[in-house]
Parts: structure tokens; C-alpha cells; sequence
């Protein structure tokens, strides 16, 4: 196999380490929720509120899958519709304050999991995985 090929592989696994190691049957039974839904949570936690053709291109799913998406977060309060006070027909989407809990209390949950199983990360292992995560998502938009 050439090294291209090799490289997709490890990506891929990489992938679906991630989600084995940090989504345990604890963890998921914690914080029921799907991937997509999560991804949308996060995106907003983290870029803030946005459209729905913005969300929709961020996780990478169509419009029509992002309104079942944000219908279901709407339905458990994680998220908010807002319309554009310059556009009405524009659809806004932002964390509610549940959802920022909710992302806030499952991320300390991962952390407590991590450390209850004895793992640590130093500083500089942060460093270093952050450098590594930059350059990895840098390239992954590019050949995306």
C-alpha cells in the first residue's frame, strides 16, 4: 500500500480511536446524543452563532438534515432559532444556556474519566498535541 493510502487509513482510525477512547458506555450514557447533534453543538460552543447554511457546511451535512438536526436540539433546549433582525428570512442558530452547560459538563466528565483511568497530560504533551492538532486540521481544509 502506497504511503498516500496509509495515510488516509491512520486518519480514518485516528477517527474512530478519538470516539472509542473519549465516548465511553459511561460517557454515552451520561450524555445521550448523536454525533451530528454534537457536532453542532460544538461548532456553536465555539465559532458562536451562525446561520443555517453556515452550521449546515460546518458538520458537513445538508440543509435538510440541519433542520431535523436543530429541531431535535430545539426540542431538548440546547439551541435557539433567532432571525436575523437585517434579514428575516434568515434563520440564526446559538447555543442556549443548557447547551453551553451541556457541553461544559460533558467535557469535565471526559476529563474526570481521564483521570480516574490515570491519565495525565502535561504541558508540554499540550503543547505539542495542540501544534500537531493545528497542523492536522490545517491540512485536512486543505485537501478538503
Amino acid at each position: 500500500m502506497d504511503k498516500e493510502r496509509q495515510m488516509v487509513n491512520r486518519i480514518i482510525q485516528l477517527g474512530n480511536s478519538v470516539r472509542r477512547t473519549i465516548f465511553t458506555p459511561e460517557i454515552n450514557a451520561r450524555f445521550p446524543i448523536g454525533r451530528k447533534q454534537l457536532s453542532a453543538l460544538n461548532t456553536l460552543n465555539e465559532k458562536g452563532m451562525m446561520n443555517m447554511t453556515q452550521l449546515a457546511s460546518q458538520i458537513d451535512v445538508s440543509n435538510q438534515q440541519l433542520t431535523k438536526i436543530v429541531d431535535v436540539l430545539v426540542s431538548k433546549d440546547m439551541v435557539e432559532r433567532k432571525y436575523d433582525p437585517t434579514n428575516r428570512r434568515v434563520v440564526l442558530v446559538d447555543l442556549s444556556d443548557n447547551g453551553r452547560d451541556y457541553i461544559e459538563s460533558m467535557t469535565s466528565a471526559v476529563m474526570q474519566r481521564l483521570k480516574e483511568r490515570g491519565i495525565t497530560i502535561t504541558n508540554t504533551q499540550i503543547e505539542a498535541l495542540e501544534e500537531h492538532l493545528n497542523y492536522l486540521e490545517e491540512f485536512l481544509e486543505k485537501i478538503g
